[in-house]
């Protein structure tokens, strides 16, 4: 009886169902050996007025049969099972068209919720504030064997934030698709995700919804963002810096979120130079120097000067060169980056 014995006290299951107050939404395809560490993550939540519409995009592998024995366990798992592939984008969209509650949390099937108080702490802090239009917390990313690779804190301590004041950590990719929880009317009034932006949908989205409310900010471990070789970022195309990232943010700088912002042009110049040495940054210190350097060429390309004279592509060089060990001795940095 898979997850059914942390249900807790909750409300009758025709009311729950109906109306529930949190939508949480997964996407999967051939993830079935991540997918039972990120159902049971949700399922053994405190809060339990939520339900969760798992939309698998015609995997083959058995992730559907995994999907139905949860949803045969656990009345609040709604199974969308597709026998055609409809893309992630679509499958991002139909799980918001179907999603009932008043507030949506997202978890990628090869993802995991942390802490089994994560949806209780952000429900709290949506419902004390009105305006939120969503609130995210510290990115943790973790290995391909649960090793810690690194924890952002874009803030030193929770926050109630202006859209304008958050934008900012927003666009310097602090912000996990997996656990960022927004308020569905804010979402359904911006149109919801955009299309084209594979690499960068979750920060668009979240971009747009800073024009919509304030933005919450919990400083805490709640969601684990895995990082594998298989991940839907691993290996992204050329043009991914000029045809996304750098218009992604010149359109959130230049929208009503941006206006809020006393020295746009000092944070314009800020996010696009982090932006431009993202991907490689990630590349490289993960032992994938062609594709990091790659990415590099196209940024550089893009924005020479920006490229070049930036601290960060000394510290790619010397990855290179030096290697994880060697790197991790000499600067005392860690091999990560």
């Amino acid at each position: 009886d898979l997850g059914r014995e942390h249900h807790g006290d909750r409300r009758s299951i025709a009311s729950a169902m109906a109306h529930p107050k949190l939508s949480v939404t997964m996407t999967n395809y051939n993830y079935g050996e991540y997918l039972p560490r990120a159902i049971e993550s949700i399922l053994r939540q405190s809060f339990t007025d939520f339900e969760l519409i798992i939309v698998d995009n015609a995997s083959t592998d058995d992730s559907p049969e995994i999907i139905s024995r949860y949803a045969a366990g656990d009345d609040r798992v709604r199974p969308i099972l597709r026998s055609e592939n409809q893309g992630a984008l679509a499958s991002l969209r139909e799980g918001c068209d179907l999603a009932r509650g008043e507030y949506r949390v997202h978890v990628d099937a090869d993802d995991w919720i942390i802490t089994d108080d994560a949806f209780e702490h952000q429900v709290a802090h949506l419902d004390a504030h009105p305006t939120m239009a969503f609130t995210y917390s510290c990115m943790v990313q973790i290995g391909p064997d649960d090793e810690l690779i690194w924890v952002s804190h874009p803030y030193g301590g929770d926050r109630h934030l202006s859209g304008g004041e958050a934008l900012e950590a927003i666009l310097s990719f602090t912000l996990n698709h997996s656990g960022t929880m927004l308020r569905l009317d804010a979402y359904r009034a911006i149109g919801g995700y955009a299309e084209g932006l594979p690499q960068v949908d979750d920060m668009d989205l979240a971009a747009r919804l800073c024009a919509q409310g304030t933005v919450g900010y919990l400083d805490r471990q709640l969601y684990a963002f895995r990082q594998h070789g298989t991940n839907a970022n691993a290996r992204p195309e050329l043009g991914v810096v000029t045809e996304q990232f750098l218009p992604v943010i010149e359109a959130a700088l230049d929208g009503p979120a941006g206006d809020q912002i006393p020295d746009r042009e000092l944070v314009r110049r800020r996010v696009v130079r982090r932006a431009l040495l993202h991907l490689p940054t990630r590349h490289v210190f993960s032992g994938q120097p062609r594709i990091g350097w790659r990415l590099w060429l196209e940024s550089l390309r893009a924005r020479p000067r920006d490229t070049l004279l930036q601290r960060q592509t000394v510290a790619l060089v010397a990855r290179t060169l030096l290697g994880e060990r060697l790197y991790a001795t000499a600067t005392g940095r860690p091999a990560h980056g």
